[in-house]
């Protein structure tokens, strides 16, 4: 009787132990600090945002929302909040619905947070178009004005690959060069191909005095060369818009100018 009690509280004590071990663990997962986020970041080979200056949980928080361009450089962009189901994670994922709520980025979409990169859902983004020029540089000369919306259903972005379509427009577009304003609105869609390793770009006008059309493509996965090709053409204002056509080269003809953007943006 001795020996079988003797063995009984063993085993007890065993699932005592156990049991403490996983209420300990999950504490460590609830309680889990937003400071965790920028590391999960990071393990899902993102390299092109990362999260500072981060307050609260893991699972509801928020802090800054940069642009890394490099290792000792970044933009910041907006501040986020994200609200994260603890579901999501039997399926593998982290699972978050984010906002943006400043001057620099205002927006809301689903984000997932897997093994092999991300996933962005219902993605809706409004923003000032000066913004856009932190990122690409020839659009500092423009010194552009209005504001820019970017949706998407679905971008999913990892090493070397981006599947899914986007949409971006240009509303009462501006610039200090041009005493034209508004200029008009203007549309840019993207969508990738099947494999995710190569995507097509085209541009077009929606209204206003500057007829644009243009198309590319963004060669994800190798040299992360992105490469438009297209015109320009005032079918209104062309005296007033002259200045700005000017920086896009010679007329070609009735006020014509090629329009070509190449550079590289690698995932």
């Amino acid at each position: 009787m001795k020996a079988g009690n003797t063995g009984s509280g063993t085993i007890n004590k065993r699932r005592y132990i156990l049991l403490g071990l996983l209420f300990y663990i999950i504490l460590l997962i609830v309680y889990a600090p937003a400071s965790l986020l920028p590391w999960l970041l990071d393990k899902s080979g993102v390299t092109q945002i990362s999260l500072r200056n981060t307050s609260g949980s893991l699972w509801n928080g928020s802090g800054q929302l940069v642009s890394l361009v490099s290792k000792n450089k970044a933009y910041r962009l907006t501040r986020v909040d994200w609200n994260i189901s603890a579901g999501s994670l039997l399926l593998g994922r982290l699972k978050a619905g984010i906002s943006f709520n400043d001057d620099a980025l205002m927006g809301k979409a689903m984000l997932s947070i897997k093994p092999s990169g991300l996933l962005i859902e219902n993605l809706k983004l409004g923003l000032p178009a000066s913004t856009f020029a932190q990122f690409y540089k020839p659009a500092a000369l423009l010194s552009p004005s209005g504001n820019i919306t970017i949706n998407s259903n679905m971008l999913e972005i990892s090493k070397g690959s981006i599947a899914g379509s986007a949409k971006a427009q240009w509303h009462d577009a501006g610039s200090r060069l041009s005493s034209v304003n508004p200029l008009g609105n203007y549309e840019l869609n993207i969508i990738s191909s099947k494999k995710g390793d190569k995507a097509n770009i085209n541009i077009k006008t929606l209204s206003g005095p500057l007829k644009t059309t243009a198309s590319g493509s963004w060669d994800v996965s190798k040299s992360g060369m992105l490469s438009l090709n297209g015109h320009v053409q005032p079918t209104s204002n062309k005296l007033e818009l002259e200045p700005l056509l000017r920086l896009l080269g010679r007329d070609l003809g009735g006020g014509k100018r090629a329009l070509r953007i190449n550079t590289r943006l690698s995932l």
